[in-house]
């Protein structure tokens, strides 16, 4: 059986449900291939860099406080699935191609490096 699945690397949920598909084959033993595609359901492309909190409190017009306890849920759904994701501190910075050397080099030297870094090729 082959098996295709779009992921959304920033979303939670397509993680989530990624480990929950894999574990029933799994457990119903069966012969797959899988094929992995990325598939991002929000463009963050020219938008400034935003902490995950910062963004689901706008994306669904709610508090901070009320995106944190949200947050925090979906990440008990994960922990209940044996994955520990830590999404309400992930930053994600947006910067241009031009600056991928400096990204590189902050990456192998910074222990806080952010979650997600995505180029926008809009702005070369």
């Amino acid at each position: 059986m082959n098996i295709i699945y779009l992921i959304d690397f920033n979303c939670p949920y397509s993680y989530i449900g990624l480990k929950r598909l894999q574990k029933a084959v799994k457990n119903l033993d069966l012969d797959t291939e899988w094929e992995i595609k990325s598939f991002e359901l929000e463009s963050l492309t020219g938008k400034a860099s935003i902490s995950a909190r910062e963004r689901y409190a706008q994306k669904y017009n709610i508090t901070e406080s009320e995106a944190l306890e949200r947050l925090e849920e979906i990440e008990d759904i994960a922990l209940e699935d044996g994955l520990k994701i830590n999404f309400k501190d992930m930053i994600c910075e947006i910067h241009s191609p031009n600056e991928a050397n400096k990204i590189y080099n902050r990456l192998v030297n910074e222990t806080t490096f952010p979650i997600g870094v995505l180029f926008d090729w809009k702005n070369i």
